[in-house]
């Protein structure tokens, strides 16, 4: 029951944080560059993106946050 309540304070704590930060900007770019720093940051993670997928299955990476010792 623990895992759980801590998960949501995460979830809780990462849509508040990146809330705030994208108020901050009206520019796209920048509110996705802050989406995945943040994501990265809250989970701890290597990597995180956000990939567009195109109606013809292909797709490219938006914006994306990723430690330095992994390729971009």
């Amino acid at each position: 029951m623990q895992v759980k309540l801590r998960q949501q304070q995460q979830r809780a704590e990462l849509f508040s944080e990146v809330t705030l930060k994208i108020r901050q900007s009206l520019q796209l770019k920048d509110i996705l560059h802050t989406t995945v720093i943040e994501v990265q940051r809250i989970l701890q993670a290597d990597r995180v993106l956000i990939y567009h997928v195109l109606p013809d299955g292909t797709g490219k990476t938006i914006s994306e946050a990723v430690l330095p010792e992994y390729p971009a």
